[in-house]
């Protein structure tokens, strides 16, 4: 085993955890976490700037959020396509309590905001992933991206800015 080898592996041992949650809650599927798991470390090896790093974690955890969000990208896209093909909606033959309806809508706002985020500059991808999905504080974001806390709130407010603009008409509570 090589010391690339020993370096990713110790980084696994310390920080898989965090890794695969923050790749979860991009992609919302466990079989899907470890697909883009193994190919972060797969991507991790074969990077010369990973191991040139300041921070080898913020670099790692940068690119799982990059890949996930890849990996929704291509969903989003064989969704389109299959729904060309299909016809009707589904049927549903049971009423839905208010408390399923709330879960549902939450989930496909959060859906939908996942899905919109890719039409965002990358950094600003990061940012909002860092900030809202991983709940990160502007400074903890601003360490691992090498920027300002300045520059990462004005990252922040103009992607959700961006969001607001393209949200459709709908009822949040």
């Amino acid at each position: 085993m090589e010391a690339t080898d020993h370096e990713l592996v110790r980084l696994l041992r310390d920080h898989g955890d965090v890794l695969y949650a923050t790749t979860f809650r991009i992609v919302l599927r466990h079989d899907v976490a470890d697909d883009v798991l193994q190919e972060l470390f797969l991507r991790l090896r074969e990077s010369s700037s990973f191991f040139e790093a300041k921070s080898r974690l913020a670099f790692a955890k940068r690119v799982a959020i990059n890949l996930s969000l890849d990996w929704r990208r291509r969903v989003k896209s064989n969704r389109a396509d299959s729904l060309d093909t299909q016809s009707g909606e589904p049927s549903c033959d049971f009423p839905a309590r208010d408390a399923d309806l709330k879960r549902v809508e939450q989930r496909d706002l959060a859906e939908w905001i996942l899905s919109e985020i890719d039409k965002l500059p990358q950094l600003q991808q990061e940012v909002l992933v860092l900030r809202y999905v991983e709940g990160l504080e502007h400074s903890e974001i601003a360490q691992l991206t090498e920027k300002t806390e300045h520059q990462i709130r004005g990252l922040a407010s103009k992607a959700i800015q961006k969001l607001r603009r393209t949200l459709p008409d709908r009822e949040i509570d």
